[in-house]
């Protein structure tokens, strides 16, 4: 079964908007819906009894490490889900931190695995995280959804919602379409991380 949508996250609260959104408009019934090991920013005691229960009969996990290091918050960077990431048409990602105090812009390895796994990319980052990929000469679906910089974070939430609904109304055959016909954009995505040189340490990643 090939997929509509890969949306892969660490859970944050904020972000809960967002997984709700897709639940409720119906985008996860032809799409995988799950979030990387038990990682997470806060406390399920500040989430009510609603929302917890919610969140735990909707959204599955992916274990990217044993249970037991993904039990102390532990997850595999070097290691996409890549039997659902190879085999969706879009990987829809929301980064770890998109807002930071100093309003500078952070990426984890979620950013570039669409870009290592063929699929069409939807980012959710900060407000012009965006602008950023496309410097570098990243292919974002720019003719299908709006990858334009925000000037908040809420405009961007917005956008990602946008970007989702246009998703929900395209029938698999017309994504198909759509990826078959960019697939070379597709593939020079995978050529621009081909050619980077990244040092990897447990503290952080950083471009060489």
């Amino acid at each position: 079964m090939v997929l509509k949508v890969f949306l892969d996250i660490s859970i944050q609260p904020e972000r809960f908007e967002i997984f709700k959104y897709v639940h409720h408009i119906g985008l996860d019934k032809d799409s995988y819906l799950a979030y990387s090991a038990f990682c997470s920013t806060y406390d399920d005691n500040i989430l009510s009894d609603r929302l917890l229960k919610w969140k735990q009969e909707n959204i599955p996990t992916i274990l990217d490490t044993t249970l037991e290091q993904s039990g102390e918050g532990a997850v595999n960077p070097d290691l996409p889900p890549l039997p659902y990431c190879m085999n969706s048409y879009v990987s829809c990602i929301l980064e770890t931190n998109p807002t930071t105090p100093d309003n500078h812009l952070q990426f984890s390895e979620k950013t570039w695995n669409p870009f290592l796994s063929f699929n069409i990319p939807l980012i959710l980052n900060g407000t012009k995280s965006n602008q950023y990929l496309k410097s570098l000469g990243f292919w974002l679906g720019d003719s299908l959804f709006d990858v334009s910089p925000k000037e908040t974070f809420q405009e961007v939430l917005n956008q990602y919602k946008s970007n989702l609904d246009i998703l929900n109304k395209m029938t698999n055959l017309e994504l198909r379409d759509y990826y078959i016909n960019n697939i070379q954009k597709i593939q020079d995505n995978y050529k621009i991380m081909m050619k980077q040189k990244f040092y990897y340490s447990k503290v952080n990643y950083k471009h060489i």
